[in-house]
């Protein structure tokens, strides 16, 4: 069942809907700063890591 939303939200976001992106940042962001952090160890650089990687995955959506 999880997959099956997460692929709605996916084609949802792939539509422009940026509120089903908002819930995949939503559901993936803990984990993709903690993967990060554990490269960078550096909280504030992790940050920056997990958002360029929020972008780059938006837009490799279009």
């Amino acid at each position: 069942m999880r997959r099956k939303k997460e692929s709605s939200l996916i084609r949802r976001s792939r539509q422009g809907d940026t509120a089903a992106f908002g819930e995949i940042i939503r559901r993936y962001q803990h984990l993709v700063f903690a993967t990060a952090f554990q490269v960078v160890k550096n909280p504030t650089l992790a940050e920056d890591v997990a958002q360029e990687a929020f972008v780059t995955a938006f837009q490799s959506l279009k």
